[in-house]
């Protein structure tokens, strides 16, 4: 069995989607935890398991979702962590199989769109029985330095880092491998198997963006973008320009149920 916890937050315009992709290409029998709250349309029948508990950390969202998968599983089902924008592209059953016997746990790294090296949950997978062993924690607090913005951070998989490294426990990462890259964070594929969209329920603004455009920053900017409203209108242009591309793929996907091939986002070199 194939136990799944997604977090839809505020928006239910992927949850269909999402289920559509699962039931595609997810071939093992599964059952799907489901964060909800903020959503007003019922949409709690799709799902084996929902919660509108008023948690707002997404880590600790996946933390209460693992706990209640760990009540209904046995140690060698397997526990899927997908962004609720994020979803499978072609059939995962073998692979995760095949991954799953040489490393315990598997899952997205963005070193190349992000600078980060920690397993991140918009694509995880391990046995119950590991991510039990393990004590699995989503949160943030063990940091390391971003190189592609020079800096030290943490964020969500970053606990989960720090246990793998402290007890040599290899794990799979999947990279993003884009033959197009529309942009260089969003609308990622990772290993030709699982499609992300990227900031699906947030403003569509990443901390690369911010990077990029304070590193542009005259002194006079620097100064003036400590006021408010002036600080509005200088990160506005990213903000529209990402704005619309997410909305453009947004309309693709639901129209188009082989969007990545079609806009040319697989790597047919792999």
């Amino acid at each position: 069995m194939i136990h799944i916890a997604t977090v839809h937050h505020r928006s239910d315009k992927w949850i269909d989607i999402q289920l559509k992709y699962i039931q595609a290409y997810i071939k093992s029998p599964y059952q799907i935890y489901a964060f909800l709250n903020g959503i007003k349309t019922d949409h709690s029948h799709k799902f084996f398991y929902s919660s509108k508990a008023k948690i707002e950390s997404h880590a600790e969202k996946l933390n209460f979702l693992a706990n209640k998968i760990i009540e209904n599983a046995a140690d060698n089902d397997l526990v899927i962590f997908i962004d609720g924008d994020a979803f499978p592209i072609r059939e995962i059953d073998t692979f995760l199989k095949e991954k799953l016997q040489q490393f315990p746990l598997l899952a997205i790294k963005r070193s190349i769109d992000f600078g980060d090296c920690q397993p991140h949950p918009s694509f995880c997978v391990s046995t119950v029985g590991f991510w039990k062993k393990i004590k699995g924690d989503w949160n943030a607090g063990y940091s390391w330095k971003n190189e592609l913005i020079n800096r030290e951070l943490s964020d969500v998989g970053g606990n989960l880092l720090k246990t793998l490294t402290e007890n040599d426990f290899a794990w799979y990462p999947m990279i993003r491998n884009n033959q197009h890259n529309i942009h260089p964070q969003w609308f990622a594929i990772y290993d030709n198997l699982i499609y992300h969209h990227g900031a699906g329920f947030r403003t569509p603004i990443s901390k690369i963006d911010t990077h990029l455009l304070e590193s542009s920053f005259t002194w006079m900017d620097q100064i003036l973008s400590r006021i408010i409203f002036v600080r509005r209108i200088l990160y506005s242009k990213p903000y529209r320009e990402n704005r619309y591309l997410t909305d453009e793929i947004f309309k693709k996907i639901e129209t188009d149920f082989n969007f990545c091939e079609n806009l040319g986002l697989i790597n047919r070199n792999l």
